[in-house]
């Protein structure tokens, strides 16, 4: 794979998957064929690390303020052609917390190069796709803001560009991510928002956007 398609390939892209030690390895094998400047890994306090050893690694919970040394560390790591890892992303699904928006707004416009992944996908409720979403790009979800989302309200599709829609309905949010997520995952017990959204996954057929996304599509 020649160096440009490595980098179109690792623009975005999100993982969610128990397994995701395979997936870390080739996105180094991605970044030694780019020749991106290396990766920054960011996971959970509570989990167990599991980027290649040689990356350098912090917490999300030390994203909370940008005044922290840890923080300040991340900030001066990112460059433009750096891989921005988030693991454990549902650590970061509640955007009203300080640690979600600083990464938001402060870490992820720092490269155009990042990948998202986790262990679940929606905790609580669809408004919990905002955050990690937005850290790849607003566009995915065609959302500008979490308030704007989580509201609940009918939009045009981004599909067809006239059939007006739930902006939260599983079988649309499935259809939007469909393009940008590798998924494997079971939903939790009782848990009837992650049975839902994941069964809509599963059945999500590959659309074409209206908006243009080429940028972000995974070949």
């Amino acid at each position: 794979m020649d160096p440009a398609t490595s980098i179109r390939r690792w623009r975005v892209r999100s993982v969610f998957t128990q397994d995701r030690a395979r997936v870390f390895a080739e996105a180094e094998r991605m970044i030694s064929a780019a020749g991106l400047d290396g990766a920054v890994y960011l996971h959970s306090r509570s989990s167990s690390r599991m980027a290649p050893a040689h990356w350098p690694s912090w917490h999300l919970e030390s994203m909370s303020t940008k005044r922290s040394n840890k923080y300040l560390a991340v900030i001066d790591a990112l460059t433009p052609r750096t891989l921005l890892v988030l693991d454990d992303v549902e650590t970061i699904r509640n955007y009203p917390q300080s640690m979600t928006r600083n990464i938001i707004v402060h870490l992820a416009p720092r490269t155009r190069f990042k990948l998202i992944a986790g262990g679940a996908l929606v905790v609580n409720g669809l408004d919990d796709l905002y955050a990690p979403f937005a850290v790849l790009d607003k566009q995915i979800l065609h959302a500008n803001h979490y308030w704007c989302f989580s509201e609940d309200h009918r939009e045009v599709s981004v599909f067809d560009g006239c059939t007006v829609v739930d902006n939260k309905d599983p079988a649309y949010l499935a259809a939007k991510l469909r393009p940008f997520i590798l998924f494997d995952l079971e939903p939790d017990p009782g848990n009837e928002v992650q049975a839902q959204l994941y069964a809509a996954l599963r059945a999500a057929p590959w659309l074409d956007r209206v908006q243009d996304l080429s940028d972000l599509r995974m070949p």
